[in-house]
Order: C-alpha cells, then structure tokens, then sequence
C-alpha cells in the first residue's frame, strides 16, 4: 500500500519534471548544465584548498605525535626453567 503511494507521487513529479524540461530549449538545457557543472568544480576545488591549508595551518601543530616511553619492567633474574629446578630440587 505505501510502495503504491511512493510509486504514484514518484511517477507525478517525474511527469511534471519532464514537461518542465520538454519546455526548455536545447541552449538554455546546456546553459544550465555548464552553470551546475562550474558550481560543482568551484565546492569541489574550495574543498581541497581549504583542506590542504588546515593541515598546514599552525606550521603542523595537529599532525605532531607524541612519543609513549616504555614501561620500567621489573626485571627479575630467576626464569620459569630455573624455578622448576629449584622447585625440584626442594630449594625456594
């Protein structure tokens, strides 16, 4: 029942959107699509400029990492071989 009411509100505007283009001369149809397609090419070029000028804003500042010091670890002499012959040997 919904699927029914998309599908015929879809197939109304679709109609009305081709009268309206039908209605269009062929110069103006390309004058539109040259003005739409310059539009996209100036977002899509701000884009990137603004993109690349961010990540060296601040001479780098966000990109730094700072480095993580390793743990002291206690280090300890006796190993798991060694604790088993001690063990058997009756030393602890």
């Amino acid at each position: 029942m919904m699927k029914e009411k998309i599908l015929k509100i879809w197939t109304a505007s679709e109609s009305k959107f081709v009268q309206l283009i039908d209605r269009i001369e062929p110069e103006t149809k390309l004058m539109v699509v040259g003005i739409a397609f310059l539009f996209m090419a100036f977002i899509s070029f701000y884009t990137i400029v603004s993109g690349i000028y961010y990540i060296g804003l601040k001479d780098g500042e966000q990109l730094q990492m700072k480095h993580i010091k390793s743990p002291a670890l206690k280090i300890e002499t006796a190993d798991s071989i060694n604790l088993k012959k001690q063990m058997r040997d009756g030393k602890q």
